[in-house]
């Protein structure tokens, strides 16, 4: 083909630049899974889930649960991309199939975070005050009111700490 001869050989004079680029991103990777890890350890471990109140055991461990998966999730995939840099002879649908997986185990998953974070940002302050104190067994789900009054304590405890 001879449309494609000059993307092989620009492919080839920087392949180098190329895989030290992709080491670095990989590294990148790992060192962002341990940070999702310390910060989730650190949101857990707040006193404000020790008190008890409100059933809230069960978001806790999912909690946990989503940090550990996210976490050997990026190592996962960022050991594999080490490997796929080093190793030139990979084939082509390996390659396809990795990063097709890297999409939808990876970068969605932590985009659909970022996004619901977000949006949890943008309640107003007067709307969760209000779910503070609606009666837990009235709304028909006494997590949900909750929810609510954690992440208000959460917020106040932390718009302290920045003051």
């Amino acid at each position: 083909m001879q449309g494609i001869e000059p993307a092989r050989e620009a492919r080839n004079k920087n392949i180098n630049c190329f895989e030290k680029a992709q080491l670095i991103l990989s590294i990148m990777l790992i060192l962002f899974g341990l940070l999702i890890m310390i910060t989730g350890s650190g949101f857990i471990n707040a006193d404000i889930w020790r008190s008890g109140e409100g059933h809230m055991d069960a978001v806790e461990k999912l909690i946990l649960t989503w940090l550990i998966l996210l976490m050997l999730d990026t190592w996962l995939f960022s050991g594999f991309a080490i490997c796929i840099s080093r190793r030139r002879q990979c084939s082509t649908p390996c390659i396809a199939i990795f990063g097709t997986l890297l999409f939808f185990l990876v970068m969605l998953p932590l985009f659909i975070q970022g996004s619901n974070f977000n949006k949890l940002g943008s309640i107003d302050d007067d709307e969760i005050e209000e779910y503070c104190h609606i009666n837990t067994h009235r709304v028909g789900n006494p997590m949900v009111g909750s929810f609510f009054r954690l992440a208000h304590n959460f917020d106040h405890m932390s718009s302290e700490m920045l003051d």
